[in-house]
């Protein structure tokens, strides 16, 4: 078992931590790589072409994501509170779980496999893709389900859903929702100043509406 701590991977190097390994306070830049395979790492910081890679039952917790940083998890990698900043990159692969990240105004993410109470700031982006999954995803950015993608348990957030796309389960108290053309929305309510508006071709069952607008 290995200790990696106040460490700097810079120039194309790659830092490769095994089951049992652990780090914190790690910076990646410049195209250095950690790799994290079965061990821990905490406040990890990436910027400047710098990446993480979570797979194999390694963790990544409190990683911060700057401008031209990214962070990947593979299958049965995880990410806890992440924060993805303005420039910044956060991809769940297949298999791959995210856990309470937060998306800033000009931060990206994507989603093969699951994320669980993901916030969007004002100005960032979660794209749901085949085989993705977001519950409870939450926050005033913009929630993109495409094709194959589902979307449930959501409250508030402006959400689109593309052909082939589904939003399921959710009840929501604030947001905006466009379901378009080959898209699905089930068991959805909407309740305050939330508009839902629903293209021609779009397919919405079990959509209830308190008191407010429709379209």
């Amino acid at each position: 078992m290995a200790e990696y701590h106040d460490l700097v991977i810079s120039g194309h190097s790659t830092l490769i931590m095994s089951a049992g390994d652990s780090s914190w306070n790690v910076s990646a830049i410049s195209g250095g790589l950690q790799y994290v395979s079965g061990g821990k790492t905490t406040d990890t910081v990436l910027l400047a072409g710098g990446s993480q890679w979570v797979a194999d039952d390694g963790t990544a917790s409190l990683t911060k994501i700057y401008s031209a940083g990214e962070l990947t998890v593979g299958s049965n990698g995880s990410a806890i509170k992440t924060v993805v900043c303005n420039g910044g990159m956060m991809s769940i692969l297949s298999g791959g779980v995210s856990y309470s990240a937060t998306i800033s105004s000009g931060g990206s993410g994507a989603v093969w496999g699951s994320s669980f109470y993901d916030t969007i700031a004002g100005g960032g982006t979660q794209v749901v893709y085949d085989g993705g999954v977001a519950v409870g995803t939450s926050g005033l950015g913009s929630l993109i389900v495409s094709a194959g993608g589902t979307a449930s348990g959501i409250e508030y957030c402006k959400v689109k859903v593309m052909s082939g796309g589904l939003l399921a389960d959710s009840f929501f108290v604030d947001g905006k929702i466009k379901i378009y053309s080959g898209g699905s929305a089930s068991n959805v309510s909407i309740d305050n100043e939330v508009i839902i508006y629903f293209e021609s071709g779009a397919v919405g069952y079990g959509v209830t509406i308190y008191n407010r607008r429709y379209a």
